[in-house]
């Protein structure tokens, strides 16, 4: 169930993300009259958002989520909440509603319960599901042999020792209660963990693992140099 696309740019391959990801969502809204979105936060979802946030469908049916968040204020550099609302939430998507995983809790694990309410209430399955992947095989915040990914519900509270902050994270349990799965990766490091990531069946080694090889929701990767 997962397809691969290659690309020579990561503007090519931002483009084609954004395009496939407005075609589901669109899709969503005539079969069901809304639909819902996961995006995450890094660098290469800054060449997708602004591409998305141009896409012609009825956003104020559409509701947006993250895979992940670090536990810092929604104004900090380093949140991803600010980062959807500074490169996605604009122009035509102006009009979707946004569900962020940041509470008043002063930290995550203290919050796991609320963020699990949060995405409960969202209308699930989720119909796309935009992912990154970190050099060491991360998704969201599903770090390698991390007790996160042991973690039931749909939120879980995690932190990785190379990382300054505590993250909030969608378990896999809650990534794969979609229809779509989009993952975007760029250059050669991560096309190496790629490989990889079909060797072994150890989701420790490689969190990757768990949307690459179940066959419940189809997966695109797109792939750029």
């Amino acid at each position: 169930m997962t397809e691969t696309k290659n690309f020579s740019s990561l503007a090519d391959a931002a483009q084609k993300v954004a395009d496939d990801m407005a075609a589901a969502l669109k899709a969503a809204i005539e079969a069901r009259g809304q639909a819902s979105c996961v995006v995450t936060g890094g660098r290469s979802p800054k060449a997708v958002f602004p591409l998305l946030a141009k896409a012609d469908l009825d956003w104020s049916k559409v509701t947006i989520t993250l895979s992940d968040e670090r536990w810092v204020e929604t104004i900090h550099h380093d949140s991803n909440e600010k980062l959807v609302r500074d490169y996605l939430l604009t122009d035509k998507a102006a009009d979707a509603t946004f569900v962020g995983l940041k509470t008043a809790e002063t930290n995550a694990p203290a919050a796991q319960k609320a963020v699990h309410e949060r995405i409960k209430a969202l209308s699930r399955p989720f119909d796309a599901v935009f992912l990154g992947m970190g050099e060491d095989g991360h998704i969201a915040s599903l770090f390698p042999k991390n007790p996160c990914l042991k973690a039931g519900g749909l939120a879980v509270a995690s932190q990785a020792s190379h990382h300054p902050h505590w993250r909030m994270s969608l378990t896999g349990l809650a990534l794969l209660d979609s229809r779509r799965i989009f993952l975007l990766i760029s250059g050669e490091t991560k096309r190496a963990v790629l490989r990889n990531a079909g060797l072994s069946r150890d989701i420790a080694e490689l969190p990757v693992r768990m949307i690459l090889q179940q066959d419940r929701v189809p997966v695109t990767v797109y792939i750029s140099d």
